[in-house]
């Protein structure tokens, strides 16, 4: 009997052995598929009352969601584990996490269409290892060591989460976290990941004035209020409490928000200024920081700039023109256009002839937790910067270098009589 696209087979006949009485009893049932797998429910005597009953009430409790039937950890297959994963970090994940995920579920699948959880091993862990190895080791900017190691043990994430609905033996999670982390000595095609250091300040304040307005009150926002990128670019008017002399951020979805950390970012005046500016006619679902102001700011820069008087129709057909074209730019930036836009200053201002190295915008939020290590220490470094612990601190600031200079600077001659 097959079983529809809804999931449930119409009522069937199924021959049951002979009783001792030696008298022949038809059986009715029904075949349904849940979480992957077909089972098959039994409904009582065929052509009985009691069976059509039973299959109506069947039909009810499985378009309403109701049935509580869990298929056996051996019938879960890789492809089911990762639609039902998928499903759950939608509303988990940010964007960015789901990405990585779907990178370790995609290099699985490839490998492994129709397998088994149960047939997982650890050679099988590696086997999608050395695939995404592989892979990155193809592209224009190849990955680094790191990044694979990220991938898998996003892999690992998966499985581990499996084990809290029966999905995953434990057996399983535990071969697979028995494999270790690729070395250096095991990728001989993959980039070492260099270390994000700070973004000294004179390097931005050299690269501000190749910048749009936009483009670098944002800067100074993230640099000031030690924010991430992702943070700067999704803020929007109504998100801040303007009640104060310091103007505060609750932010609800966040990095940690599944940790259950708070997300705190205080505004000083400095900071005030700039969005204070930046809300100024604007509602409070309306995003700070926008392409279309970036361009329109843009274009008003460029009127201003013309020598040549505009003749009436021109100035008709100019506004028609661009409300048509500032459809094509977003309401918001996101990570990526931010950081081109930081590049795009960066080429700028060595075609004018500023030595500058280059930099990214994460590298902002570095110096800013060390600039707030040094002056007020780790822990409050910790608290401003939004970290579930100081470890992650430790990997942000980087005051070792800064405290070592200065000292050395100030440093005697000891040797000298006193």
């Amino acid at each position: 009997m097959s079983v529809g696209n809804d999931g449930i087979s119409g009522i069937c006949r199924k021959r049951r052995p002979r009783s001792k009485g030696g008298v022949a009893k038809d059986e009715a049932g029904c075949y349904l598929r849940f979480r992957g797998t077909v089972t098959y429910r039994k409904l009582g005597l065929w052509g009985s009352p009691e069976a059509e009953e039973e299959y109506e009430k069947v039909r009810r409790e499985w378009y309403a969601g109701l049935l509580t039937e869990e298929p056996s950890e051996e019938s879960v297959t890789l492809a089911f584990l990762f639609d039902e994963f998928l499903k759950m970090a939608a509303r988990k994940y940010r964007q960015p996490e789901i990405y990585v995920f779907k990178l370790a579920i995609h290099a699985t699948i490839e490998l492994f269409p129709e397998k088994k959880i149960v047939e997982f091993s650890a050679l099988s862990f590696r086997a999608v290892r050395k695939k995404l190895m592989e892979k990155g080791a193809s592209l224009p900017q190849p990955w680094s060591r790191q990044y694979v190691n990220r991938i898998m043990a996003a892999l690992r994430t998966i499985f581990r989460w499996g084990i809290s609905y029966d999905y995953t033996p434990v057996d399983v999670l535990t071969k697979i976290q028995s494999v270790p982390g690729l070395e250096v000595w095991e990728c001989d095609d993959l980039e070492e990941r260099e270390e994000v250091e700070d973004v000294p300040d004179w390097v931005v304040i050299r690269t501000l004035p190749y910048m749009s307005p936009v483009i670098a009150d944002m800067v100074k926002l993230q640099r000031g209020a030690c924010m991430r990128p992702g943070e700067v670019c999704d803020l929007r008017v109504g998100d801040i409490d303007r009640g104060g002399k310091v103007w505060v951020l609750r932010a609800k979805k966040h990095k940690t928000a599944r940790y259950g950390a708070k997300r705190i970012v205080a505004f000083g005046p400095p900071e005030i200024e700039i969005l204070r500016r930046r809300c100024e006619n604007k509602g409070a679902d309306q995003y700070i920081f926008s392409p279309r102001e970036a361009q329109q700011e843009r274009w008003a820069e460029m009127r201003a700039a013309r020598k040549s008087k505009v003749q009436p129709s021109q100035v008709l057909r100019g506004e028609e023109a661009e409300a048509d074209k500032l459809l094509r730019y977003s309401e918001k930036y996101d990570s990526h256009a931010y950081n081109r836009a930081i590049k795009y200053a960066q080429r700028k201002a060595r075609k004018a002839g500023v030595k500058i190295p280059d930099w990214f915008p994460y590298q902002l939020r570095h110096a800013s937790v060390t600039a707030t290590s040094l002056e007020h220490g780790s822990e409050t470094a910790s608290l401003v910067a939004g970290h579930k612990s100081q470890k992650t601190t430790a990997i942000y600031e980087h005051k070792a270098e800064t405290v070592s200079v200065r000292v050395a600077g100030d440093r005697k001659r000891w040797w000298d009589e006193k």
